[in-house]
């Protein structure tokens, strides 16, 4: 083998380090946007089980407030989708 072929060690080890790193960077942030997503899913069941309630109750108040969930709901579900 010519002698440009070989490369220091240490060399190689900080290359595969940084990408290492790269990746476990990366891996926090959807790491992140994964928890806003879950937690915006979860209130979106609540306004279901909210809807739900007020279906079988007929209360108004409580179909209105699943509503209200549900639109504030939106926004952080969107936030994640951008």
């Amino acid at each position: 083998m010519p002698f440009e072929q070989y490369v220091p060690a240490d060399s190689l080890l900080n290359f595969k380090e940084r990408g290492r790193d790269g990746k476990n960077t990366e891996a926090g942030h959807l790491l992140h946007r994964h928890h806003r997503f879950a937690h915006s899913v979860a209130l979106f069941q609540v306004a279901i089980a909210l809807g739900a309630v007020a279906a079988l109750t007929r209360i108004k108040l409580v179909w209105y407030g699943s509503i209200a969930l549900g639109i504030c709901e939106a926004a952080p579900f969107l936030m994640v989708l951008a």
